[in-house]
């Protein structure tokens, strides 16, 4: 173990998963360094996430709650693994992940309205030690509007680094749920 290495005020955490399909994938918590700032790194973002959820139209609340209950009534995959394809001799088409019709309006949704926001999501992650699964739905009780979309970012942002990723996080009801609690946010 490094000197940075020992600076972490617990440890990192990785599991390796095979999920339904047969595709694996790693599992990260990083806890909180204790050497970096803890710099909001919402603050400088406009408009802020406040105003992003402030200025989404009624209509706009009401297509996310109708795509939020859609969700939680889907069954099955919300898209699909392409399996490798040989080409000819010298190429190949590796595996990669497709969306279904419900994956690809969210994924729509999620960018037209601002809900993925322009933010070192990296860093965030690991300075403040936030899981991208949400196993249990007391773990949203104290999330914030910035955090809510903190994730939902990270979220989205993670499948151009680890292909599945977000079809996973769609699979396993992280998105849904996520998605569910910022209605939560819904200005009066």
């Amino acid at each position: 173990m490094g000197a940075a290495d020992a600076q972490l005020d617990q440890a990192v955490i990785a599991s390796f998963t095979t999920n339904s399909v047969g595709k694996s994938w790693y599992s990260l918590l990083v806890t909180r360094r204790s050497d970096r700032p803890n710099a909001d790194p919402f603050a400088a973002l406009s408009p802020s996430p406040r105003q992003i959820i402030e200025s989404l139209s009624s209509a706009k609340w009401a297509e996310l709650t109708a795509l939020v209950d859609q969700m939680d009534s889907h069954e099955g995959s919300f898209g699909s693994w392409v399996q490798p394809e040989r080409i000819d001799q010298n190429t190949m088409v590796l595996v990669y992940t497709t969306m279904g019709p419900l994956f690809k309006k969210v994924f729509d949704f999620a960018y037209a309205n601002g809900l993925v926001l322009p933010f070192d999501w990296m860093n965030w992650l690991e300075t403040e030690g936030k899981q991208t699964r949400i196993d249990r739905t007391d773990q949203l009780a104290s999330l914030t509007l910035e955090e809510t979309l903190g994730l939902v970012t990270a979220i989205f942002r993670t499948d151009r680094f680890n292909e599945g990723a977000l079809l996973e996080a769609f699979d396993n009801r992280t998105i849904p749920t996520l998605l569910r609690h910022l209605l939560t946010f819904r200005p009066s």
